[in-house]
């Protein structure tokens, strides 16, 4: 996955000056109670494996966090970032046509 910073530098990087970049990110519980039975599994089908604190899809799930990722790495050539924050809900049923379509 890389650095946040490496990561969100590389998209502005890839940008045309007055380019727009859109960044969807997961919510705060996005995965969850998936999560924590990813995280119950690993820990007791590998005890002595360092299961990650933050794992990467855990360290942009608020506007707040994405706002200072971008900000911290905007360039010169895209000096103006707007960022608009948009919380969808998505019933089962939506979610289980979209997996089942990957």
């Amino acid at each position: 996955f890389g650095s946040i910073d490496d990561n969100v530098a590389g998209c502005w990087s890839a940008l045309a000056p007055g380019g727009c970049l859109a960044v969807l990110t997961w919510g705060e519980r996005a995965l969850q109670p998936a999560q924590d039975m990813l995280e119950a599994a690993f820990r007791e089908h590998a005890p002595d494996v360092a299961y990650p604190s933050s794992p990467p899809w855990t360290l942009l799930t608020t506007p707040a966090l994405l706002r200072e990722a971008v900000e911290r790495n905007v360039r010169p050539a895209h000096a103006t970032a707007q960022l608009l924050s948009h919380r969808w809900r998505v019933d089962v049923e939506t979610v289980w046509t979209f997996f089942q379509g990957t």
